[in-house]
């Protein structure tokens, strides 16, 4: 099964039970991706790195466009660097905002 959800917040964790449970998901076939996200203190724009996911790298205006923008990266990526495609979520959390040009 390919499902995905999204949590965010600065310190906040993600409840793996809770995720099987709501999309009935083994636990065996659920992996977490953790991903950084910063704002531009000028620019305002939202960038994110992904902290355990290869190559995960990515820009947009707003963080609800940045999210989107992960998911489809992710996407490309598991294809690209040959891994096992599993159920995923990604949990963002906030980093600080970064000085930019």
């Amino acid at each position: 099964p390919w499902s995905v959800a999204y949590k965010k917040g600065k310190s906040t964790k993600i409840d793996k039970d809770s995720i099987i449970n709501y999309f009935q998901i083994p636990s065996e076939d659920l992996v977490i991706y953790h991903v950084t996200c910063n704002r531009g203190m000028k620019s305002g724009r939202w960038t994110a790195i992904g902290d355990d996911f290869p190559g995960l790298v990515a820009e947009e205006d707003t963080f609800n466009e940045l999210q989107k923008e992960c998911y489809i990266c992710a996407d490309e990526l598991i294809d690209l660097n040959n891994m096992e495609r599993k159920s995923f979520v990604i949990h963002f959390t906030k980093g600080p905002d970064l000085e930019d040009d």
